[in-house]
Formats: C-alpha cells, structure tokens, sequence
C-alpha cells in the first residue's frame, strides 16, 4: 500500500492506514519534501493547479521573486515598474513569477466566505511559495489602491515573515510617505522584513509606456538588488 520509500512516510506505518487510493497525488502535487506532510496526504486538500508554479522552481535552489502588480488600469504606469523590476531581478540570477491581478479574479475580502474561494487558496499558495514578494501598486488618495489592500487581506497569513519590497506610482511628490502604513501593517501582522528603501515614481518619469528617468531605473535595480539579497539571508539563515 505503500510504494515509496519508507523515508517518505517519517511516522509510524500506523499514522498511514488507509491504501494508497486513499492518497491520490503525486507528492509533486505538493511543493515541500514529503516529510513537511507528516499526516495523511487528504489532509492537505489542494490539488496541483492551486500550487501555480512549476515544480522544478520547489526543487530548485534558485530563489522565487513573487512580483504582484496590483492595477487594473490598462495603461498602469505601477505596471511598468513591475516590469522592469521583474528583469532587473532576473538579471541577477534569480527566478520570478509575474503576477498581474487583473488574470486574478479575486473577490472584495469580506472576512468569513472568501477564505474558501478558489482563486483566493490559490493566490494564498503562490505568496507562500515565494522567497521574496515585490508589490507594485499606484497610489489613490494618498494611500495603496484598494486592490493591493484586498489582496493582502485576502491572502493574510501566507504573508508571514517574508521580505518585501515596495514601488508605486503618484501623480505628483506630495505623496511619497504614502507606503508607510502598508509597511507598518505588514510588520506588525505578519512580521514581514519590508525593505526601507522602496521606489516612488512620478508622472514626468514616464513617456507613453516606458520609464525615461535614469535616476529611477537605477533605483529600480537596487531595489531588486535589495530583495534578492534579503530573501537569500532570511532563506539560509
């Protein structure tokens, strides 16, 4: 009933009772080593396709930059500096997966039913499988926009103790302390490493669809710098 190695089962023959039919997964249908399953695979119910990577970057010992754009403008310049963001880190050797949350059909958060959505578990799946999280995001009324808000609180604890990153788009100056409390909220419910140094990009920075300013390339670069080598010292410490 059991046809992998006993290694793969750390418990007692007794913890696994029932025939393998009973587990009906590969075990690459489950990102970690099998000894971080140390009860009945049934109890780990999300099938593959909530786990939206490929396999091999669980495998690997490259570390996965998540990168989340939270606009749904279609001409979002928050988006741009996710997309340069995103080449700057794979310039450095590392991985990435590109999330636009515009493909993420996600509901408004409302704290008791949306826990068990599908597209929720499985935005819940990829913040936890990454080693690093970049947010892009514009800012509204001198805040985040209400989506980047509700996918965190959406996602909630998967967030816990991961390094993050941060880059906005503004109309103007004036609102350039305006990730502090997005910071703050992430450090104090999740205890994540938020990088003090994040990207603030106005306007005049931007012709049509691509970044003009060598100042804020540069510093898009060493914010990708920053959070690859955050993710590797909180990953092998």
């Amino acid at each position: 009933h059991y046809p992998l190695p006993t290694t793969h089962y750390p418990l007692p023959t007794t913890h696994y009772p029932l025939p393998t039919t009973h587990y009906p997964l590969p075990t690459t249908h489950y990102p970690l080593p099998i000894t971080h399953y140390p009860l009945p695979i049934t109890h780990y119910p999300l099938l593959f396709p909530l786990y939206p990577l490929p396999f091999i970057l669980y495998l690997s010992h490259f570390y996965m930059i998540l990168i989340i754009s939270c606009s749904h403008h279609p001409e979002s310049r928050s988006r741009l500096l996710a997309h340069a963001v995103d080449k700057a880190v794979v310039a450095l050797g590392n991985t990435t997966h590109f999330l636009d949350l515009r493909t993420m059909p996600l509901p408004l958060c409302d704290g008791h039913s949306t826990h068990a959505n599908a597209e929720v578990l499985k935005a819940r799946a990829l913040v936890k499988s990454a080693e690093g999280i970049l947010l892009s995001m514009p800012i509204y009324n001198y805040g985040a926009n209400a989506i980047t808000k509700s996918f965190i609180e959406n996602t909630g604890p998967s967030w816990s103790g991961k390094p993050v990153g941060m880059l906005c788009s503004a109309g103007g100056k004036g609102s350039y302390m305006s990730l502090i409390p997005l910071a703050g909220s992430l450090m104090l419910d999740f205890h994540c490493h938020v990088l003090p140094r994040h990207v603030y990009a106005i306007t005049d920075q931007f012709e049509e669809d691509r970044i003009i300013d060598s100042e804020l390339q540069e510093r898009i670069t060493l914010l990708a710098s920053d959070i690859c080598w955050l993710s590797k010292a909180l990953a092998e410490r």
